[in-house]
């Protein structure tokens, strides 16, 4: 019986061993920092906030699943592409006679490295695209909540203006398949990338979590002066 007990202490000192020198998964790495609202975190770190899952494949319908247009949530006559589009003209906006749409301005292109003055030059583009939304975790929400998503406002960095070849070019790829074309603009893509999926509380599959490290490595972002940083802003 003694020889059974210290077979036994034995046996649970080596799984306390072996558990102690398992890589720890992320959901054990997240820490209270990826729920603070305010807390801001560099972005090797922040990937541990967001759980690494295979893509959701069910079938997807843009207009059915995230609503068919820009809406007017404030009920000030302005939808979100036109509210975006003068939150980040660095100009006052001329609008068309009906005062409802913008038609010029000046916008910075953050893909292209571009300076646009034609509002119709533009799109207003998902940073994360509503089909990645889908697939990440949003086949779950109510359609309401979808449709907050496809119109988030609540930060500077769901929706943003860019040129519409680029918007088209990037369509609804993550990291592993589509960086902007001018790479300064890389380490400001990733971290608002990586922004808006803890915002919404997505998931990202593993070849696109590989990629924002890699581009990022890539792109020097860690050794600037001052790397951007994840800013924790959680939806409503």
């Amino acid at each position: 019986m003694r020889n059974h007990h210290l077979r036994l202490k034995h046996l649970a000192a080596v799984f306390l061993l072996v558990a102690t020198l398992l890589p720890t998964t992320p959901a054990m790495a997240r820490s209270a920092s990826c729920t603070r609202e305010g807390a801001t975190l560099q972005l090797l770190s922040a990937l541990s906030c967001l759980p690494v899952r295979a893509d959701y494949t069910g079938a997807y319908n843009r207009s059915a699943q995230f609503g068919s247009s820009w809406t007017d949530d404030d009920h000030d006559g302005l939808d979100t592409r036109a509210e975006v589009l003068i939150n980040e003209s660095t100009t006052t906006v001329v609008m068309n006679t009906s005062g409802v749409t913008v038609k010029s301005g000046r916008w910075y292109s953050l893909y292209d490295n571009k300076v646009v003055s034609i509002a119709i030059q533009l799109d207003v583009d998902h940073m994360v695209p509503l089909a990645e939304v889908w697939r990440s975790g949003s086949a779950s929400w109510t359609l309401a909540r979808r449709k907050s998503y496809a119109n988030d406002l609540g930060v500077g960095w769901t929706l943003r203006a860019v040129s519409l070849g680029e918007n088209r070019s990037k369509s609804d790829d993550d990291p592993s398949l589509w960086m902007p074309p001018y790479q300064g603009s890389w380490c400001t893509y990733l971290v608002e990338w990586v922004d808006v999926k803890i915002r919404w509380a997505l998931s990202m599959n593993s070849a696109e979590k590989t990629a924002i490290r890699d581009n990022w490595m890539s792109a020097g972002c860690s050794n600037r002066a001052k790397p951007p940083k994840v800013r924790v802003r959680l939806a409503p």
